[in-house]
């Protein structure tokens, strides 16, 4: 019973951290900015599609889904919520497409967040620390201090 309880307290930890991470979204598509990021936007980027946005529009849009992200996260009590809250970043992370310069960048990154949810889940620490600094790295490449975590 304390292994259970030991796992279950370990998995709130880890999801916590993933919180931290700056990973996470509740953005609703992938053709239009982010709730709040298009004070961050040039004119030219007023479209209806992700992928002709400058650097600046992609980053400003994925600066505001870490953020709303990591509330979304933190908002949610209980460690199935936490996960499925985090989860659902996930998916809206996959759904936002950058420009052709950033590609690798956030393919990284997308890499990094995807191993954070699977080391969570299995409540591997070690996993979960490794996959955080491919998170990181990742958005320092993308110029997203939202996504780098504290």
């Amino acid at each position: 019973m304390n292994t259970l309880r030991t796992r279950h307290v370990a998995l709130g930890l880890s999801i916590a951290a993933l919180a931290a991470a700056g990973c996470g979204s509740s953005s609703s598509s992938k053709s239009k900015p982010a709730s709040g990021a298009t004070s961050g936007l040039t004119p030219s980027t007023t479209g209806t599609t992700t992928t002709a946005s400058p650097k600046g529009g992609f980053t400003a849009q994925l600066n505001t889904l870490c953020q709303q992200g990591n509330a979304a996260v933190a908002a949610a009590t209980g460690t199935p919520a936490k996960v499925a809250a985090f989860d659902a970043a996930v998916k809206k992370f996959e759904a936002l497409t950058p420009p052709a310069a950033q590609k690798a960048a956030y393919a990284q990154f997308i890499a990094g967040i995807k191993a954070e949810s699977v080391a969570a889940k299995a409540n591997n620490v070690a996993a979960l620390k490794q996959a955080n600094l491919i998170v990181k790295a990742g958005a320092a490449k993308l110029g997203a201090p939202h996504c780098q975590g504290k």
